[in-house]
């Protein structure tokens, strides 16, 4: 393991601490795809995000592709992160000279690996205070990592390239399984298993960029939560620069023009082909081949982009230019096991056999460079970071601030306003009192969105669970956080509106814990129908029964639900962005508002269960759970879990395709 000299210590980063995010993974994964998508979710939230891509060598088409979205990209050619870690820090500098990033997304070269001992540790190690670093995410094709794995026949790499593969994975924070809509239940459910059971332990995500499923829950793990310290993988770096050296490498720019105007997207399929074809001929693995055509400065921002990532695959496009052009700047990437000359040779007569089918086509070479990967020496290799380096992960997770603190202003503002409305009288009907709990829910999502996604719902954490990939495994922590912020607020209330509840029990002659001693209770738990600060009376339950008091609280869940996840959806054309959180606050001010007088529009069984528990145990006892029979976890427990999976069902097959057929 290298020491980390002391000198190393001059160099600076930016003053304001940034998140540095790493999307590793293999050639042809989708990485490049995946960070511009993240990107673009940060962009639309506000946030300053800067790019770094990574290359062995120059005129990469991935900064070609980025920069066209109009983001902010540095490059860093000539080698991987690993090997050029100053320039990695220089790179930032840049970034932040122009744009000051609040988030740094680094896509590192496709045949890398042990990044977390060579580039995020070194991060915290001598940057701590500049950087916070997140999970390092290793994204996967599908069809590769069946066939690697064995589970699948087809066309893959030799053993040294795949120990490369395998590494990648084992040193993964989150292992992505990317483009899984190529996937049926079956094979995806084949391919979790085979990476468990050669991986235990790792946190395993589905994603497909295409159409956006389950990004939104990654990207909330790589924005939300760091990175955990533990001692880095052993590596063999001799079969490490052995498999790379396998691997061919090929960067070239072209000039084209041409007498007659040509399909820009149409030559560049076409010439995918012809090197497909070539590549087939002399038995070459394609790891991944990407071409990119920018028809020039009358066209800023324009381009078409090609993919091809193994030998059985059709050329995809990922960008499309709709309009022929005369002339263009044309970048190939082409990344195959085969000696480098060979894939010199396979696109130059590639070039000549596309041209040859657009007439007046004149494709003029301008740079071209053909290697194989020199031995990766990292700068510095860190297994095992110094105490002060992991003392911050000692610390609560960002996530349980998050649902801690939401929760407990949620419960603290609600139930608040009707403490407030029955034992002073200062709101007059349920709409004031819905109009606090909707700003309320509000600021409490705008200060916690960032941290834990502000879930501040069992309702909304299931939901996200079921539909939206969110990790199951984190579904009770999330759960039993906002039960106890729930908890905290009620008691919080408690001591703020103790005067005031005993004073209106007094007048009232309220036996706190006794027969209708609800009319006190209800400004912690809730009841059916709404006891509004008096005694239920017979005639009074007959207006809601518990079926129908079930029914409401699954419909008003299933609508809350069902908009959450529809402003939330980037690809919804009219989604509010900034005014997300007051959207779903006034989604809410309307549902009280309809439903409050029935069953006190729950919705939320944190928001009910710990101010129930709370009640219970400040004098109020057993009569918290009995007034309404098994209503208190049929009605505010599970009507409000189905309700939450109901309302991301109806997005998930009824808007959310809509949605993308519209983006």
């Amino acid at each position: 393991m290298k020491t980390i000299p002391t000198n190393l210590k001059e160099e600076t980063l930016p003053a304001a601490k940034a998140r540095y995010v790493m999307i590793g993974g293999f050639l042809g994964a989708g990485k490049t795809t995946a960070v511009g998508k993240l990107a673009k979710r940060l962009a639309a939230q506000g946030i300053r995000v800067g790019l770094i891509t990574n290359d062995q060598g120059r005129n990469l088409v991935d900064t070609a592709m980025l920069r066209s979205q109009g983001f902010n990209t540095e490059e860093i050619p000539g080698g991987c992160f690993c090997c050029r870690f100053p320039s990695l820090v220089e790179a930032s500098q840049r970034l932040t000279a122009t744009t000051q990033p609040q988030v740094f997304v680094a896509e590192p070269v496709g045949s890398c690996t042990d990044l977390a001992a060579t580039v995020t540790y070194p991060l915290r190690h001598l940057y701590g205070g500049d950087f916070t670093v997140a999970p390092v995410s290793v994204l996967l094709d599908p069809i590769r990592a069946l066939r690697v794995f064995g589970l699948e026949e087809g066309d893959s790499f030799s053993e040294k390239v795949r120990y490369i593969y395998l590494k990648q994975i084992e040193e993964a924070d989150l292992v992505v399984i990317s483009k899984f809509d190529l996937l049926d239940e079956a094979r995806l459910e084949s391919l979790r298993q085979a990476i468990a059971a050669k991986f235990p332990g790792k946190e395993i995500l589905a994603v497909s960029a295409r159409d956006g499923t389950n990004l939104d829950s990654w990207f909330d793990r790589i924005t939300t939560t760091e990175q955990v310290a533990r001692t880095a993988m052993q590596v063999d770096y001799q079969v490490y620069a052995d498999g790379e050296a396998l691997l061919g490498w090929l960067n070239c720019t072209v000039q084209l023009r041409a007498g007659q105007a040509f399909a820009a997207d149409a030559f560049l399929k076409e010439l995918a082909v012809a090197i497909q074809t070539r590549l087939q001929a002399v038995d070459a693995q394609v790891a991944h081949l990407k071409m990119t055509l920018n028809p020039g400065a009358n066209r800023p921002g324009a381009i078409a982009g090609v993919n091809l990532v193994r030998n059985d695959f059709v050329p995809e496009h990922s960008f499309h230019l709709t309009e022929p052009v005369t002339d263009g700047r044309l970048i190939i990437n082409l990344r195959a096991e085969a000696a480098p000359d060979v894939l010199g040779t396979v696109v130059r007569e590639g070039l000549v056999a596309a041209a040859k089918n657009f007439p007046t086509m004149q494709a003029t070479l301008d740079h071209l460079e053909h290697f194989r990967p020199g031995k990766p020496t990292p700068t510095h290799r860190i297994e095992n970071l110094p105490p002060d380096a992991t003392k911050s992960m000692q610390t609560l997770p960002k996530w349980a601030i998050g649902e801690f603190f939401g929760t407990f202003l949620l419960v603290f503002f609600g139930c608040g306003s009707v403490s407030a409305a029955v034992l002073t009288g200062a709101q007059v009907g349920v709409f004031q009192v819905a109009i606090v709990w909707g700003l309320g829910i509000a600021m409490a999502i705008h200060l916690t969105a960032s941290l834990s996604g502000a879930h501040l719902n069992p309702a909304v954490t299931v939901s996200m669970a079921v539909w939206s990939g969110f990790p199951k495994k984190r579904v009770v922590p999330y759960v039993v956080v906002q039960m106890l912020g729930a908890f905290a607020a009620a008691a919080v209330l408690h001591l703020v509106f103790g005067d005031a509840l005993r004073v209106y029990e007094q007048v009232n002659g309220i036996v706190r814990g006794g027969p209708g001693s609800e009319a006190s209770a209800m400004v912690f738990g809730e009841f059916f129908p709404s006891p509004g600060g008096k005694a239920l009376t017979e005639a009074g339950r007959a207006r809601m029964s518990p079926s129908a008091a079930f029914g409401a609280e699954v419909i008003g869940t299933t609508i809350l639900l069902l908009v959450i996840f529809c402003v939330t959806d980037e690809r919804n054309k009219a989604h509010p962005k900034i005014l997300t959180a007051a959207t779903i606050g006034l989604t809410v001010t309307l549902l009280i508002s309809l439903l409050g007088p029935l069953t006190m529009a729950c919705f939320n069984p944190a928001r009910d269960l710990g101010p129930r528990v709370f009640s219970s145990l400040a004098g109020w006892g057993r009569m918290p759970f009995e007034v309404n029979g098994q209503g208190w976890w049929t009605v505010y427990i599970c009507a409000p879990l189905v309700g939450g999976v109901l309302g991301g069902f109806l997005y998930r097959f009824f808007f959310r395709a809509s949605y993308a057929e519209s983006a």
